[in-house]
């Protein structure tokens, strides 16, 4: 059973994708999935193989974590995975990876919300 607090969390969410939701579309390995999702950014510090430090800044989307449902099971994102997004006319394209070897998902709290993490790779970009 839901308490308030989860309710409001999902109320947030609702609210997030009806102001800035976009339309998307997930690819994993095995199935593809359109979603609405609400863009973010998250910056992280990376270190090299020399040690040097640069920060990545990488485009995220906000799903809703029962969202993401891939051959018929809920699913989490994997590395490589896509998601195609469409501005305009173009069909813009980003990879899920992982940042400086972090995850490349945060779960928010509950669970009730998933923050992906991608880069772009739409050619010309």
């Amino acid at each position: 059973m839901a308490n308030l607090f989860e309710n409001a969390l999902g109320d947030t969410l609702a609210a997030a994708k009806s102001a800035a939701g976009v339309s998307v579309t997930y690819t994993s390995a095995v199935d593809a999935v359109d979603l609405v999702a609400v863009p973010g950014q998250t910056t992280f510090d990376v270190a090299d193989g020399d040690g040097r430090v640069t920060e990545l800044t990488t485009r995220d989307w906000i799903i809703a974590a029962n969202d993401l449902v891939l051959a018929g099971l809920h699913a989490t994102p994997s590395p490589g995975d896509t998601i195609e997004h469409l501005d305009g006319s173009t069909v813009r394209t980003f990879r899920v990876l992982e940042p400086g070897g972090e995850q490349c998902y945060r779960l928010g709290p509950h669970g009730q919300t998933m923050r992906i993490h991608t880069k772009e790779t739409t050619p010309g970009t």
